[in-house]
């Protein structure tokens, strides 16, 4: 609340060496995230821009329906409720509200817009600790193995 961007304002400061410092690490950590996942594991389809500290994504075979990239990101989500390790929370747009952000989504995967809604993966990078690269070096194989992980597991589910 109030009191926490005041303490924040009297602690760090508002400028680019204070808290404008801790956000841009965090955005240049969610592109390392975004660089690594989307490399590793060809079924990840980042939402264009990934400019903040948010990432978004959706799980999409070439040619996947809309439907069935949304069943098996809502799958995924469900499967990393379960972790201990990674968190991830999901987004659901409806497509009256944004056509051509999704129209162009599906389009990066040559899909087949068949549904009323467009489900997504979020990442917020929030921990500052992301910056360092040893923290990087430790952590994103880790997340890569995870989201593998479950993306086999929950993949008899949605087929």
């Amino acid at each position: 609340g109030a009191a926490a961007t005041w303490l924040t304002g009297k602690t760090l400061g508002f400028g680019p060496e204070g808290l404008g410092a801790i956000l841009g690490s965090t955005i240049e950590a969610c592109g390392a995230i975004r660089g690594a996942l989307a490399a590793a594991i060809p079924l990840v389809r980042p939402l264009d821009p990934t400019d903040t500290n948010i990432l978004c994504f959706s799980l999409a075979e070439e040619g996947d329906a809309l439907s069935l990239a949304n069943a098996r990101t809502a799958a995924v989500h469900l499967a990393i409720a379960d972790s201990p390790d990674f968190s991830m929370s999901r987004t659901t747009l409806a497509r009256d509200a944004c056509p051509a952000l999704i129209d162009a989504h599906v389009a990066t995967y040559r899909g087949d817009v068949d549904a009323d809604m467009f489900v997504l993966l979020r990442c917020v990078v929030m921990n500052p600790f992301w910056a360092e690269e040893s923290v990087r070096a430790r952590l994103i194989p880790e997340l890569v193995a995870e989201l593998q992980r479950l993306i086999a597991r929950t993949r008899a589910r949605v087929f």
